[in-house]
């Protein structure tokens, strides 16, 4: 929902409140609460000085500066005193907060808006009631709430467009290599999000490609991966020193394969041994936490685990937790409790990095899982191959069905989160085309966005809360490519 860059007066914003945490709704705040000034502060900046010989004694310059620890976020909420309902008064546990600037049309929805300021795990600092029992005068009794967050975000409308490259085959999976960072004595300056690794099947008699841009989807460049002609990549990992990949295909009395390259930029490829299973399969997903926490997850319902960025892999669980059912997606929360989710409606979770994987309910969906996604250790989203999203609240022990635009047929293929509220999610209809969609209250909401003319998106990659990249199969109209595209705003 583009729109044009112009001002934003404060008639434009309403406020929200998210009282009851991620994935439940926001509610308005009401017609005269009002939020003031917002103070973000960066660190404060320590200048280190040095003596300046060139100009003489008792001269000194500033060899370097350091930043400070940032402080909390702050504001001032304000709301007449009511009789009965005296909102400010009742918000006593972290809440989310949202201005949301919909200048045209009924403001008390949130559809349609045009932007959304963010304000993250807010906490009620002081409170404050204005002068009442006024004998001079009639005055409206004001009660305040003065405020922290720990963050604050922006979020505006997307455009969604398809870039311009070279491979005609299926692109599986999608990463980003790179951070933001300032220029500094160890490199140049960099918005972040410019080396992003695409991965796709195997084109014909040749060996599937791997596509590399590094100037953010400007340019593409094709390499050849390190596998047979025979088999399709499934996915991709990577940082700024190495890439990471696997490979899809079951090859009979193979062990799946995974392969890595200390260069990005022109791959030369090291095929990992991994473990021989007692059932061989290809592998469907890659999950990195960090370089000493990876996992996989197979066909064969197989788990892998490396604890040395890619050199050396072992057999956590043999299909022992999934029934031998496959495992399409593996997704952790932090290096102890995680979920992984495959055929028949199966769930599996770890509390112990993987230690011990057991059987966990299933959602309900009746079909085979895509994907998974977990908040927090608690709040789990996970994707089915007949078009629903299913969420739980309390660690898969009960599921509940997610209702957004077009759901119950086709497949929802994938669903991130950038934080607690800020998501995104694929879903594939019966065409299929693919449609993106947007969520900005964790998931209890979808929004579609306009997407290009696809013929099924597979995975996407989170930037920013704007800013988007998606992989999908190839498009005959103006083809055959395979697809990829950018929603930034």
């Amino acid at each position: 929902m583009p729109v044009v860059n112009k001002e934003v007066f404060s008639t434009d914003e309403t406020l929200w409140v998210q009282p009851e945490g991620p994935g439940t709704d926001f509610q308005i705040m009401g017609d005269c609460y009002t939020i003031g000034a917002t103070t973000e502060p960066q660190g404060d900046l320590t200048p280190h000085f040095c003596r300046d010989l060139t100009k003489g004694a008792g001269n000194f310059k500033i060899s370097k500066q350091t930043r400070g620890t940032p402080g909390s976020i702050t504001f001032q909420l304000e709301a007449p005193k009511y009789r009965m309902n005296n909102l400010l008064r009742t918000l006593t546990c972290p809440f989310d907060l949202q201005a949301v600037v919909k200048p045209c049309g009924n403001q008390t929805t949130r559809t349609g808006w045009e932007q959304i300021d963010h304000y993250r795990n807010v906490e009620v600092v002081s409170r404050g009631k204005g002068a009442s029992a006024s004998r001079q005068e009639e005055v409206r009794v004001l009660l305040t709430a003065d405020a922290s967050a720990t963050n604050f975000e922006e979020l505006r409308g997307i455009t969604f467009a398809r870039q311009g490259q070279a491979e005609i085959v299926a692109a599986n999976s999608i990463t980003v290599c790179d951070t933001p960072k300032c220029a500094d004595d160890c490199g140049a300056y960099s918005p972040g999000c410019q080396t992003i690794i695409v991965v796709h099947d195997r084109q014909a008699a040749a060996a599937a490609r791997i596509n590399r841009t590094v100037d953010g989807g400007t340019t593409w460049v094709l390499t050849l991966g390190p596998f047979l002609a025979a088999e399709d990549i499934s996915d991709v990992v990577c940082d700024e020193d190495r890439i990471i990949i696997a490979d899809m295909t079951d090859n009979a009395a193979l062990p799946p394969q995974i392969a890595y390259s200390a260069n990005i930029a022109v791959p030369v490829w090291t095929l990992v041994a991994m473990p021989a299973p007692a059932v061989n399969g290809g592998l469907e997903d890659l999950f990195k936490l960090d370089t000493r926490h990876l996992w996989a997850c197979g066909n064969t319902g197989y788990i892998y685990f490396c604890d040395d960025w890619g050199l050396t892999w072992a057999t956590q669980d043999a299909g022992v937790a999934s029934g031998g059912n496959g495992l399409n997606a593996i997704m952790m929360v932090n290096e102890f409790v995680g979920y992984a989710v495959g055929a028949a409606d199966t769930v599996v979770k770890t509390v112990d990095g993987g230690g011990t994987w057991a059987a966990a309910t299933a959602t309900g969906s009746g079909a085979a899982l895509n994907t998974v996604y977990a908040i927090n250790e608690d709040i789990v989203y996970a994707g089915s191959a007949n078009g629903q999203l299913r969420v739980s609240f309390d660690g898969a022990v009960t599921w509940a069905q997610v209702r957004f635009q077009g759901d119950g047929v086709g497949n929802v293929r994938w669903v991130e989160f950038y934080d607690q509220e800020f998501g995104y999610m694929i879903h594939d209809d019966a065409t299929p085309d693919g449609l993106l969609f947007r969520s900005t209250d964790g998931g209890a909401t979808w929004e579609v966005q306009t997407t290009p003319a696809n013929d099924g998106l597979n995975r996407l990659v989170i930037c920013d809360p704007n800013n988007v990249f998606v992989a999908g199969e190839n498009v005959a109209a103006g083809g055959p490519l395979a697809f990829i595209g950018e929603a930034t705003g």
